[in-house]
């Protein structure tokens, strides 16, 4: 009546389902990397904003100390507070949450000085980050008139 038909597939459903779980399995853990590393993605680039808006207060604030004693700046690595409404420079860096803030002030020539602020941070990764912002700057009040146009 019924003849049963040999096959040579013998153990071709258990090959099947081991590649499906396989590839299941991969797809997943592809599926978390990816998830997880935008996550990092995200997380350094919102700690990158932080930074260069301290960079950019530093350097403000320096040129500020700057622009109201010249003179009385020398060259060096500062850190930097706000009290009473004005900048001032205090110790050899500041520190805020995971940033940490140096203004390098070096003098390039007669009167121009460079000013940079420094911000690095070491986020979860422990890979060290920094951002850096500099600007060049000269004592307007003792700049040699040249000539030109008077009028």
């Amino acid at each position: 009546m019924f003849k049963k038909h040999k096959t040579k597939n013998k153990g071709m459903i258990l090959i099947d389902a081991l590649i499906g779980f396989s590839l299941m399995a991969l797809s997943v853990g592809l599926a978390v990397i990816v998830i997880f590393g935008a996550q990092s993605v995200l997380l350094d680039r919102g700690n990158e904003i932080t930074a260069r808006s301290m960079a950019r207060d530093g350097l403000n604030g320096a040129l500020a100390i700057l622009k109201n004693n010249w003179g009385g700046v020398a060259d060096g690595t500062y850190g930097l507070s706000f009290f009473s409404g004005t900048w001032q420079f205090s110790g050899s860096q500041d520190t805020s949450e995971i940033f940490t803030r140096q203004i390098i002030i070096t003098t390039k020539e007669g009167d121009e000085k460079e000013v940079k602020s420094a911000v690095s941070w070491i986020p979860a990764s422990t890979r060290p980050l920094s951002v850096e912002l500099f600007a060049v700057v000269s004592n307007w009040e003792n700049v040699n008139s040249l000539g030109g146009d008077t009028g």
